[in-house]
């Protein structure tokens, strides 16, 4: 059955994914498809034929994105550039929390965890899987991102944009964390210099695992992309046409 809020809810998600428009803009938008689909009406057409005619006519999400990219030159990259932004404090922000966790996992209550690696350390051991745990977790978290859709169908992934609330948090927690950091070697430089040995050599492996996780992701999201291209994929999974399946 046709849900017509329902429905310009999901076309006005698709609108709001796109980089190259505002608010504004989206809201602007909606007016036509409105006005376009109370002109249908008058004219005797049901609501569902007026809706998908007068969004036909509006075009689809892909089409006006393009389209709004040559007015918005500017929106799009100051967006690009503060999603790069928000991914490299993100990424660098992880390490440092770990790197403070590690000091209660070094802790005797957690010895039977520890592995020594010789190769690395001959005479620290490091919570390793403590930490492959915690990069399966941010594996997992990233792959339910990746596929997490609009109520259209539509990659929400793809579109979000980091907010300037959420950007302020992850600043100051990564200082924070930054400064916590200094205040505890400091600390055990003076207090437990053999825990401050351990604590920066954990700290140093698992730096070592997440660039290894980084680069691990770069390539299998380059990969899909590269094969998403080559089958044809990529155009068809973001393009919305006016088919059967768009309306149930």
């Amino acid at each position: 059955m046709f849900d017509l809020n329902q429905t310009i809810n999901r076309f006005r998600d698709e609108l709001v994914a796109c980089q190259s428009m505002n608010e504004p803009d989206v809201n602007e938008l909606m007016a036509h498809l409105k006005d376009g689909m109370h002109d249908l009406r008058e004219k005797g057409l049901s609501e569902e034929e007026s809706f998908w005619i007068a969004r036909h006519r509006l075009g689809d999400a892909r089409a006006l994105s393009i389209e709004f990219s040559k007015v918005n030159p500017s929106l799009v990259w100051k967006r690009r550039i503060l999603s790069l932004l928000a991914g490299y404090y993100l990424f660098a922000l992880i390490p440092k929390l770990v790197h403070i966790l590690t000091i209660p996992l070094c802790s005797p209550d957690f010895k039977w965890m520890h592995i020594r690696i010789p190769v690395l350390s001959p005479d620290y051991a490091a919570p390793v899987p403590a930490y492959i745990v915690i990069l399966i977790t941010a594996g997992w978290i990233f792959y339910k991102l990746s596929r997490r859709k609009t109520a259209s169908g539509f990659n929400a992934a793809a579109g979000s944009r980091p907010g300037t609330g959420f950007m302020i948090s992850l600043i100051l927690l990564f200082w924070i964390s930054n400064l916590g950091i200094m205040f505890l070697k400091f600390y055990l430089s003076n207090h437990s210099p053999d825990l401050l040995g351990e604590v920066m050599v954990s700290g140093s492996i698992f730096s070592l695992l997440w660039n290894f996780f980084l680069l691990v992701m770069f390539i299998i999201i380059t990969g899909t992309l590269i094969f998403a291209q080559d089958h044809g994929g990529f155009n068809k999974k973001h393009q919305v046409c006016l088919t059967p399946q768009n309306r149930s």
